[in-house]
C-alpha cells in the first residue's frame, strides 16, 4: 500500500478467512447430501453451507437478524449443530473462543476495510457468509504489485461498550431507611446495589456476606425476586441501574489494579506508578502488540526534579440509549504529586487536564479507547467480559462488550487508525505543552507554599 508511510495489506484478513472456513466445517449439516461450497471471485469470497440456524438459535433470535445482534458486540445467541466437531476444533486451537467466531470476523473485516454479510437462506436450509475484497486489492499495479490507499475511508469509533446480557432476576427490597444512610454501606463491604424511593435493588443473595446488610434493612414482606426487565423498566432505572453497575465496575477496576475515584455522575480510573517509577503496560492493540506508558514523572526543566506525575486515565459511566445500556469511555488524564493517590488539589487543575486531553488527535483517542477496553477485559481479546454484580466470583454477572464498535464509510480521512501515533511526551506537543507544564508547576508550588503557611500557623 503506497502512502506517506507504505504498509503491507491483505485483500482479506487471514483470521476472518480462518473463522469462516472453520464455521463451514464445524457447523454444516452432515445429514444433508449437499456439499459445502466456497465460491471465489475477484470481488468476494462466499461460503455456502448446508444447514441453516439450529432451532435454539432461531428461537432466541425471534425476529432479529443474526448479523444485527452480533454486530453490536453480543456473544449471543450460541448453538452448535455438531458439538463433538466443535470441541475437536476448539481443542486443536482452530476455534479460539466459544461464541467469538463471527464477532471476530466482523472486527477483522472492519479493520481491513472489507464488508461482511452472513445469515441463513430464506428457507433456513443453508447458511451463507460472504466477505468482499479490500478495495485497493482490485487496483494493484501489475508491475510494482502496489496500490494506492483509497484516500480515504471515514472510520468512526464509538466510545460505548454495550451491556449485551443481564441476569434473569434481581432482588427488590422495600425499606424505610434514608437513602443517604443506605449509600454509606459502601464502606461496609456490601454487594453492589442501587436505591431510590424506598426500594433497594441488588443481585446479591440474602445469605451472602455482602448481601445480608442490605436484606437486614427490609420492611417485613417487602422482599421479592423479580425479572430484571422490571428493574430496567422502573421509573427510577436511570438512577438505580447506573449506581448498581458503577459499584460493580469499581470492584472490578480495583481487582485489576487501578485506582478509582468517584465523581458526580461518573468515576475516573487510572494506574498508579510502580513504587515511584514509570509504569508501562503491554497489550494487544487493534493491529499489533503495543506498550503504553500509563504513569510517568514530569521533571522540572529548571531543577531537574520530579514536580508531578501524569497518568493516563479514563472516565466511565453507564448510560441508557433507547432500550439498551452501555458503558461510556472518555479518555483523559490525572495529575498527582506522588504518582499514587495524592492529587494536585486545585480547582485550576481540571481545565488544565482538559487542555492536555484536547491535544490528543483522533487516532490517539482511538488507541486510548482500544487500550482501556482491553484493560476492562483484563487484557483478553474477547468480544465481551463478565461484570460480576456481587462480591462472590460465582455470583450473577452482566456481559459487557469489550470491542470498540467501528464504522467505515467511503470518501474519508487520509489517515487511518493504523497510521495514528500516540503522542507520549508533553515535549512532543510543542510550545503549548510547555506552557501547560509551567502552569501545573506553578500550581504545585503555590500549594506547597500554602501548606507550609498553614503548618506555621498551626504552630
Amino acid at each position: 500500500m503506497k502512502g506517506a508511510v507504505s504498509q503491507t495489506a491483505f485483500p482479506y484478513p487471514p483470521l476472518a478467512l480462518k473463522e469462516l472456513l472453520t464455521n463451514l466445517i464445524a457447523h454444516r449439516s452432515y445429514v444433508a447430501d449437499t456439499p459445502a461450497r466456497i465460491l471465489v471471485t475477484a470481488e468476494e469470497i462466499t461460503f455456502d453451507n448446508p444447514g441453516g440456524l439450529v432451532e435454539g438459535v432461531t428461537r432466541e433470535l425471534e425476529d432479529e437478524s443474526l448479523q444485527d445482534v452480533i454486530g453490536v458486540g453480543s456473544r449471543r445467541p450460541k448453538g452448535y449443530r455438531n458439538p463433538v466437531v466443535a470441541d475437536f476444533f476448539y481443542s486443536a486451537g482452530d476455534m479460539d473462543k466459544a461464541g467469538s467466531g463471527l464477532p471476530d470476523v466482523l472486527r477483522e473485516a472492519a479493520n481491513n476495510l472489507n464488508r461482511v454479510r452472513f445469515g441463513p437462506a430464506e428457507d433456513n436450509g443453508r447458511f451463507i457468509a460472504s466477505i468482499t475484497c479490500r478495495p485497493e486489492a482490485l487496483q494493484v499495479d501489475a508491475h510494482t504489485r502496489t496500490a494506492k490507499s483509497s484516500a480515504g475511508d471515514h472510520r468512526y469509533a464509538a466510545n460505548l461498550l454495550r451491556v449485551t446480557e443481564w441476569p434473569k432476576s434481581v432482588w427488590r427490597i422495600g425499606t424505610i431507611e434514608d437513602h443517604r444512610e443506605i449509600n454509606k454501606l459502601d464502606r461496609a463491604g456490601v454487594d453492589p446495589f442501587g436505591c431510590s424511593r424506598g426500594w433497594i435493588w441488588t443481585f446479591a443473595s440474602e445469605g451472602s456476606n455482602g448481601g445480608k446488610r442490605l436484606f437486614d434493612l427490609a420492611v417485613e414482606d417487602e422482599v421479592e425476586q423479580v425479572p430484571v426487565d422490571q428493574l430496567l423498566a422502573d421509573r427510577d432505572s436511570l438512577s438505580v441501574v447506573p449506581a448498581l453497575l458503577n459499584r460493580a465496575l469499581a470492584l472490578r477496576l480495583e481487582k485489576l489494579g487501578m485506582t478509582v475515584r468517584f465523581e458526580v455522575g461518573r468515576m475516573r480510573a487510572y494506574y498508579a506508578s510502580l513504587d515511584g517509577t514509570p509504569r508501562e503496560i503491554s497489550y494487544r492493540s487493534t493491529f499489533k502488540q503495543s506498550r503504553r506508558t500509563v504513569a510517568k514523572p514530569i521533571v522540572s526543566r529548571s531543577t531537574g526534579k520530579t514536580v508531578y506525575w501524569e497518568h493516563k486515565a479514563v472516565y466511565l459511566r453507564f448510560e441508557q440509549f433507547g432500550e439498551a445500556w452501555a458503558l461510556t469511555l472518555l479518555p483523559g488524564y490525572v495529575f498527582t504529586l506522588d504518582g499514587e493517590t495524592r492529587p494536585i488539589a486545585s480547582e485550576k487543575i481540571g481545565p488544565l487536564s482538559t487542555r492536555r486531553a484536547a491535544r490528543d488527535y483522533n487516532p490517539t483517542v482511538l488507541h486510548d479507547l482500544v487500550f482501556w477496553s482491553r484493560m476492562l477485559a483484563d487484557g483478553h481479546d474477547d468480544s465481551s467480559f463478565r461484570l460480576q454484580l456481587t462480591r462472590q466470583p460465582a455470583g450473577p454477572f452482566a456481559d459487557v462488550a469489550s470491542t470498540i464498535p467501528m464504522f467505515v464509510f467511503q470518501d474519508s480521512l487520509e489517515m487511518s487508525a493504523s497510521e495514528g501515533k500516540e503522542i507520549d511526551s508533553p515535549a512532543d506537543l510543542g510550545e503549548e505543552a510547555e506552557d501547560l507544564q509551567e502552569q501545573i508547576e506553578r500550581i504545585v508550588a503555590e500549594e506547597a507554599t500554602e501548606a507550609a503557611q498553614d503548618e506555621d500557623s498551626d504552630r
